[in-house]
């Protein structure tokens, strides 16, 4: 059975270009970037997550199913 297609959050969200930051004070544009790098870090990690969770929760019934039957 085929996973669908999760969106990708990056898409909605460019990466901002030079130019964006370069009308901001020093401080405030490096702030910035960093936040940006943060943000798609954790779209990242929310994508990832989505993912995985109904995996891990198929193998634990899976698991539990092997349990029961060799100890049952």
């Amino acid at each position: 059975m085929q996973e669908a297609a999760l969106p990708d959050d990056r898409a909605e969200w460019p990466r901002p270009s030079a130019d964006t930051f370069g009308t901001l004070a020093g401080a405030d544009a490096e702030r910035l970037r960093r936040r940006a790098v943060v943000l798609r870090d954790v779209a990242d990690a929310r994508v990832l997550r989505a993912r995985l969770t109904p995996r891990r929760a198929r193998m634990a019934r899976l698991r539990a199913l092997r349990s029961s039957a060799a100890g049952g």
